[in-house]
C-alpha cells in the first residue's frame, strides 16, 4: 500500500515541489492541475447538460396536444405559455428551443412571429402641414408630466381597401394596452367627432375627462380639427389633443403595435364595407383578450374592465374571451358563424 506524502498533512496541504521530486524518483502518488484542460471539461459538461430532451414522450405528446390547436387559432407562443405554463414541465426558453429543434413536431411556419415582413421603404423629405397646431404639437405633449403622458390615449384610423368609405377608429390606453375599435361610415373629421360624442354619452362627461383627458394622434386629415375633438357635446372642453410630428408614427408606437394584432384578423386589403359594428366588437374582444407579456401575462381587458366604466364596454359590446378561445385569424368571423 502506497502512503500519501507527509507534506500533505500540514499547511498548505500541497507539495509544490512534487514535479521536481518526481524527476529524482519521488515514490508518492502524483496529481497535477491543468487549468486549460479543466476549463475545457467544465465547458463540455455545461453544454452536455443542456443537450437532448429532458421530457418523457408522454409529456411531449401532451404539450403538442395543447399547443397545436391554439397555434391554428393564430395564438402566439407567448400567449399559450402565459395561459398554460402550469401544465408544461419546462421553462419558456426550453419550450421555444424544443420547437426550434423540431422536438414538438411544430414548424416555424406555424409561428406568427416567424413570418417575414417586407422591408420598409425610405420616405422622402417631410412636407410642411398647413394646419396651425400651435399648442397641440408633440413637443407640447412632451412638456406634460410623465404620469400624464403615460395615461394618454393614442388615437388612429385603420383603413380597408382604397375604394372603401368605412374606416375603423382605434383608441388605445397606454397604461394597460387596451384598444377600443369603432366603425365609422366615413374617414372624416365629422365622423371622428361623432364617435367621441358617442363615447362621451356612454361614459358621462366626468368619466370621459378622466379616461380620455389626453389624446395623442397623428396628422391624418380626419384628425386635423382639434376644436371638434376637444369640444364636449354641451359646448365645454372635454379633453386636450396633441399631434405627433409628421411621418413619426413611432411616437404613438403602442397603438401601431396593437394594430399588428388587429391585422391578423383583418389583413391589409380587406374590405371594411361589409363589416358590421357587432362583428367589429367580436374582433375587438378577441384582440383585447390576448395575453401580453408586458402586462405580466394578463390580457388588456382584464385590467380595463376594472378601470373603465362598465357602460362603455357594454355599450360597445366588448367582452372577455377565454384564453383558449381567442382566435387571431381571418377565419374568426366564419368560425363564429357571422360570415
Amino acid at each position: 500500500m502506497i502512503e500519501d506524502c507527509p507534506k500533505l498533512e500540514r499547511a498548505p496541504y500541497v507539495c509544490n515541489g512534487r514535479r521536481t521530486r518526481l524527476a529524482i524518483g519521488c515514490q508518492y502518488p502524483n496529481w497535477f492541475y491543468d487549468a486549460r484542460l479543466a476549463e475545457e471539461e467544465a465547458r463540455w459538461s455545461s453544454v452536455d447538460s443542456r443537450q437532448g430532451v429532458n421530457c418523457t414522450p408522454e409529456q411531449l405528446e401532451e404539450m403538442v396536444g395543447v399547443i397545436k390547436p391554439l397555434l391554428k387559432k393564430g395564438q402566439s407562443l407567448e400567449h399559450i405559455w402565459q395561459t398554460h405554463r402550469g401544465e408544461f414541465p419546462v421553462s419558456y426558453r426550453t419550450f421555444y428551443r424544443y420547437i426550434n429543434l423540431g422536438v414538438l413536431d411544430i414548424c416555424n411556419l406555424n409561428l406568427p412571429k416567424k413570418m417575414r415582413y417586407k422591408p420598409r421603404k425610405k420616405r422622402g423629405k417631410t412636407l410642411p402641414f398647413k394646419t396651425d397646431l400651435q399648442g397641440h404639437t408633440y413637443e407640447d405633449f412632451q412638456k406634460l408630466p410623465s404620469d400624464v403622458q403615460m395615461s394618454a390615449v393614442e388615437m388612429d384610423c385603420v383603413e380597408g381597401k382604397k375604394s372603401d368609405e368605412k374606416a375603423i377608429l382605434t383608441l388605445l390606453f397606454r397604461r394597460y394596452c387596451f384598444q377600443l375599435m369603432i366603425l365609422m361610415p366615413a374617414q372624416t373629421q365629422e365622423c371622428v367627432g361623432r364617435v367621441l360624442d358617442h363615447i362621451e354619452i356612454l361614459c358621462g362627461k366626468e368619466e370621459f375627462r378622466k379616461h380620455f383627458g389626453i389624446i395623442l394622434t397623428d396628422r391624418g386629415h380626419e384628425f386635423l380639427d382639434p376644436e371638434k375633438i376637444e369640444t364636449s357635446i354641451d359646448g365645454g372642453k372635454r379633453c386636450s389633443v396633441y399631434y405627433c410630428d409628421p411621418l413619426q408614427s413611432g411616437q404613438k408606437g403602442r397603438c401601431e403595435k396593437n394594430h399588428v394584432e388587429l391585422r391578423k384578423i383583418l389583413p391589409k386589403g380587406t374590405s371594411l364595407e361589409g363589416l358590421t359594428n357587432y362583428e367589429l366588437s367580436i374582433v375587438c374582444s378577441h384582440v383585447n383578450s390576448y395575453a401580453r407579456p408586458v402586462l405580466g401575462g394578463l390580457a388588456p381587458i382584464a385590467l380595463a374592465s376594472q378601470v373603465l366604466p362598465e357602460d362603455l364596454l357594454d355599450g360597445l359590446a366588448i367582452q372577455r374571451v377565454e384564453p383558449d378561445d381567442v382566435i387571431l385569424r381571418p377565419s374568426l368571423l366564419k368560425e363564429l358563424g357571422l360570415r
